[in-house]
């Protein structure tokens, strides 16, 4: 199965999470391919043979914010109209797409991301607490991704006060500590023909080495390309 990987951005070390990613996703059955490059990957998913497309970058306009000054000149960017039809129509058409951490922060200026997505980040209104040990609560316990897992502790950050879609489906809710709400974290939906998964979970290598939640990930990945297991831990069709 072939995996096409965009990263890329600031905050984060993407280069070293790219390929944890990668070794996690080979358990799998993946071969992942990693670039930086929009562009490229709009056109690879044109030309068909992609099982599996994974944004996990932080890339957006940077229009706003001092912050940003001295990333902007690197790290802004702008979705072409060619990228973003070649993007809809290979997910529309049947394509899976796992959206990874701050993905639901990339691409601001291209409306339909977050559509494609389930939800997104909100200036001013999103945020996260500080990277911390959160409890993780599987929310759809029948779900073919989440059947049989455990709910799960790891360090991670947890997004709060998302747009989230109302026909998502959400499969697991995160809480830090003294904290009484439980906040969406991972969520799956179908987008045309294509089947999409987003985990806001990932911040650094650690979390996504973390078993349970490379476990998830596994699986949320054989669910996006409609991969059936006939043994082991059930079937993700």
């Amino acid at each position: 199965m072939k995996h096409l990987l965009y990263s890329g951005g600031i905050f984060h070390d993407f280069p070293e999470m790219a390929r944890a990613l990668s070794e996690v996703l080979s358990g799998a059955g993946y071969t992942t391919e990693i670039s930086d490059d929009l562009e490229h990957c709009a056109h690879s998913l044109q030309a068909g043979g992609i099982d599996l497309f994974t944004v996990y970058a932080l890339r957006w306009t940077m229009r706003d914010g001092a912050k940003y000054e001295p990333y902007r000149e690197r790290w802004a960017l702008e979705v072409s109209l060619p990228a973003r039809r070649r993007i809809e129509a290979y997910v529309r058409g049947g394509g899976g797409l796992l959206a990874l951490h701050t993905a639901v922060i990339c691409f601001d200026d291209w409306e339909e991301w977050a559509s494609m997505v389930g939800g997104a980040w909100v200036w001013g209104q999103s945020s996260h607490p500080p990277l911390q040990a959160v409890d993780i609560k599987l929310a759809a316990s029948t779900h073919s991704v989440t059947q049989g897992l455990s709910h799960f502790t790891l360090d991670d950050e947890v997004y709060q006060s998302l747009a989230l879609r109302e026909h998502v489906t959400v499969l697991a809710t995160a809480n830090t500590a003294n904290e009484a709400t439980w906040h969406p974290v991972v969520w799956t939906h179908e987008y045309g023909s294509g089947r999409v998964m987003c985990d806001t979970l990932g911040h650094d290598v650690s979390s996504l080495r973390e078993p349970a939640h490379a476990a998830l990930l596994q699986r949320g990945a054989r669910w996006l390309t409609n991969q059936r297991r006939v043994s082991g831990d059930g079937q993700y069709a």
